[in-house]
């Protein structure tokens, strides 16, 4: 099969490019190290796959409206301040 053709196939059957698919799976998976450690947004574009840190920022606030740092920030349930008094 030629790769075009293969290309052609995954876009009318998933609506997306295989290289968008990708994109999000990535993003998706830095969401999830965004939420769940404290690592530095640089090592988790890296984990995620991204080769460059403008890379990473750009998809991500493509494919989720919000920057990496605003997106934990917006769900950073530790940060809620609790006034005990």
């Amino acid at each position: 099969m030629h790769p075009n053709y293969a290309m052609t196939l995954f876009r009318q059957t998933f609506g997306v490019s295989i290289v968008e698919q990708v994109a999000q799976h990535r993003v998706a998976y830095a969401q999830q190290l965004l939420v769940t450690t404290d690592l530095g947004v640089l090592d988790i574009a890296m984990r995620a796959g991204f080769g460059s840190s403008s890379q990473f920022y750009l998809s991500f606030k493509r494919i989720s409206g919000l920057s990496p740092r605003a997106y934990r920030r917006s769900l950073d349930v530790f940060s809620v301040s609790h006034d005990t008094r």
